[in-house]
């Protein structure tokens, strides 16, 4: 009998292991090659004070496709980022949230309802020696990762 509960709590260890490795596998920054000319990456649930050191750390203009929720409170603790941005695109809301400083000092800002849209917008901004970052925060995060990475490498093997 004793040796049933220990297995049984032995086993809920080793999932609850399991599921906390594999949330960390998914909450890296993940490089994805070149698209465009671009050194793309993405990233899923990052916080926000590591996303604003990896813009920082960036040898190139940075184009970010994030959710408001994540743009909003990466630039509100680093407002210097915005020198860093060649272009920020909202896929998840309209860009007008966004505080007006942050407006004026990004080159190119725009909102947009889904990733879907994001990547269509995309094309206008696309620019070789540029990096492509997406980021997505919350519940859909995992999916709108999924989308992202598909539409590359569909796009690369084209």
């Amino acid at each position: 009998m004793e040796e049933k509960v220990h297995s049984k709590v032995g086993d809920r260890l080793l999932e609850a292991r399991q599921e906390s490795l594999q949330n960390h596998a998914d909450a890296v920054l993940r490089p994805l090659g070149k698209l465009w000319g671009m050194d793309v990456f993405s990233w899923s649930n990052p916080f926000s004070g590591e996303l604003a050191n990896t813009i920082h750390s960036f040898p190139f203009e940075v184009i970010w496709i994030g959710s408001a929720d994540e743009v909003k409170k990466t630039l509100g603790m680093d407002n210097s980022l915005c020198s860093n941005l060649n272009a920020v695109i909202v896929h998840n809301a309209s860009v007008f949230g966004l505080d007006r400083e942050w407006i004026y000092n990004i080159k190119n800002c725009a909102g947009v309802g889904s990733v879907q849209e994001a990547m269509e917008m995309l094309k206008a901004f696309k620019e070789s020696k540029k990096v492509l970052l997406f980021t997505s925060s919350g519940e859909d995060a995992l999916a709108n990762r999924q989308d992202f990475e598909t539409y590359v490498k569909m796009v690369q093997g084209a």
